[in-house]
């Protein structure tokens, strides 16, 4: 179901119904100029769909300015309009341009902006980050969490590694396995050193991370997990709808079923311990600061 044009992009992915549904579920957003929002919209699931390192990376607003990743994956869509953002930019096509010097002296370094795989756009919006996922989605990419505690985590081997007293009795995860240490590692790391990560307990919200999972889950991607990666692929065989027919309005009606706007975050971490673990309780919703 790919959107070969911005003329079959605002009619059969954003068409007036879907795009009043993304207004009335995120009234607190500034939303302007419409064709603005539809034309940037589809500018990022284009820049989406080749990412130079063929993948795409998921996480907080602070990887499109961690240098490490910005330098290595590059930015998917337009780009910051922030000053002191534009600034790191430059300095990292700099870097690219002087790597890239020998012994190369004819070609130039690719761009950090547009074909990158973190999403980076002055005119973020919920509209955008979701063409971002379903982008991948029907490029088959896989998607990967790129955040800076898992690398530190072994440094609180108590709860990241922590090892099952005794075996485990669940039911099947998502691929039909038990529950294996390296997935236990995962809960713990959720739960202990990133407990926020799917559900803001300040502001009462969902992260954008969780309204990712739900896109993942509903198209038929898998979570495969390691010591230290967490990756989404589609899997052999596809459960739910298939990536390549990922639209707009089947991904609303999947974050209204998983609760996402519920303003329960019970609802939807439920959904996301099941989708990745394989029971509903793996996972727990932070707790709200006490006023």
């Amino acid at each position: 179901m790919a959107w070969m044009s911005l003329k079959d992009f605002a009619i059969n992915a954003l068409p007036a119904e879907v795009f009043q549904k993304y207004k009335n579920d995120n009234t607190w957003y500034t939303w302007g100029d419409n064709f603005g929002h539809l034309r940037d919209a589809y500018y990022v699931y284009q820049s989406a769909q080749s990412p130079s390192t063929g993948m795409l990376l998921l996480g907080e607003t602070k990887i499109r300015l961690c240098p490490n990743l910005v330098f290595n994956f590059g930015l998917a869509g337009k780009g910051p309009d922030d000053p002191d953002e534009k600034k790191f930019i430059d300095e990292m096509q700099k870097k690219r341009a002087d790597l890239w010097q020998s012994p190369r002296p004819l070609t130039t370094s690719p761009p950090v902006v547009t074909g990158g795989a973190i999403l980076s756009d002055c005119r973020w919006s919920k509209i955008m980050n979701d063409c971002y996922i379903v982008a991948g989605l029907h490029k088959g990419l896989e998607f990967h969490l790129a955040d800076d505690r898992v690398a530190t985590a072994s440094d609180k081997k108590s709860k990241f590694e922590a090892k099952p007293a005794g075996p485990v009795v669940r039911p099947p995860n998502p691929l039909d396995l038990p529950l294996s240490e390296v997935q236990l590692r995962w809960k713990n790391f959720f739960n202990f050193l990133a407990p926020e990560m799917f559900w803001n307990p300040l502001g009462n919200c969902p992260r954008v991370f969780a309204r990712e999972l739900v896109g993942l889950m509903t198209f038929g991607y898998a979570p495969y997990f390691s010591t230290m990666q967490l990756s989404f692929k589609k899997p052999a065989a596809v459960t739910g709808i298939s990536p390549q027919n990922a639209d707009l309005r089947s991904y609303l009606v999947a974050l209204d079923d998983s609760g996402y706007n519920s303003g329960d975050p019970n609802i939807l971490i439920k959904k996301i311990s099941t989708y990745l673990f394989g029971t509903d309780d793996a996972l727990k919703a932070p707790l709200s600061p006490v006023r």
